[in-house]
């Protein structure tokens, strides 16, 4: 019969070598159970303070207006246990994934956009979060009071993903530069590509530095103005009234005033 250790192992060093062998398979089924258990813990127990909400959006970080989203969305969410973080995405693609659900809802959106879009997944959060005014911008005299039938005659530049203001710009200009920065906007009305940007006054901060000499004006009124609400995907169903609320207290507070007037 073949021992199974050496011949030159004595009888206490075999004893040793055993229960030390015995100790290492006990120790190892143990620490597998403690990783398992942790694992499972881990995967079904909601670490509230550290969940992590994500809002695609079709604005893009250098815009006044994605500032003001995250700085007031933060906020709110931040009341909730949770923490923001918004996903730039081009056009309509931002709101394509967050009804698919593979973002947490789309950050910035006006009243109706489901609906104009045929999508099921998404709910508003009812209150408003901010509204922005859009004027048209030109360089030459042009006159549009009675706002967007009286841009037939013009070229015009918007801003991609702007759902509404797209949709209007499409259906009374005489053509519609889709374009993906409101940067490249103002650069083309400046070289003389189009006779019209339609913007918002915040997102005009190009004519205060580098066309701040181009001659480039807004024009009054402003073509539209529109309240703009987030949504959450329908798998966040009981966090929507929770949001609302806590936005609505920011305003009682003050605390929505104070944050927008620190935003640059």
């Amino acid at each position: 019969m073949v021992s199974p250790l050496p011949c030159y192992y004595g009888e206490r060093e075999i004893n040793s070598l055993t229960t030390g062998r015995l100790e290492f398979f006990v120790n190892k089924r143990v620490i597998f159970k403690w990783v398992f258990t942790l694992f499972f813990i881990s995967s079904t127990t909601p670490l509230i303070a550290e969940d992590t909400i994500v809002l695609s959006t079709h604005l893009t970080k250098e815009r006044y207006d994605y500032k003001v989203t995250f700085t007031i969305m933060q906020e709110a969410f931040k009341r909730n246990g949770l923490k923001l973080i918004l996903k730039p995405l081009p056009g309509l693609r931002a709101l394509v994934e967050a009804d698919r659900g593979r973002t947490d809802g789309d950050a910035h959106r006006i009243d109706g956009i489901l609906e104009k879009k045929g999508l099921h997944n998404l709910i508003r959060i009812p209150e408003i979060q901010q509204v922005v005014h859009d004027y048209a911008w030109a360089k030459k005299d042009i006159s549009l009071k009675n706002g967007w039938s009286e841009l037939s005659s013009y070229t015009v530049a918007v801003h991609l993903g702007t759902v509404f203001v797209s949709e209007k710009a499409k259906a009374y200009a005489k053509w519609v530069a889709a374009v993906g920065t409101t940067r490249q906007q103002f650069k083309m009305l400046d070289a003389g590509r189009v006779d019209l940007v339609i913007a918002t006054l915040s997102n005009a901060d190009i004519l205060k530095t580098e066309l701040r000499d181009s001659g480039i004006r807004r024009i009054y009124p402003p073509l539209t103005s529109l309240p703009i609400y987030t949504y959450l995907h329908k798998k966040h169903s009981t966090l929507v009234p929770k949001i609302a609320e806590s936005l609505q207290a920011m305003k009682m507070d003050g605390t929505y005033q104070r944050l927008i007037q620190n935003v640059q």
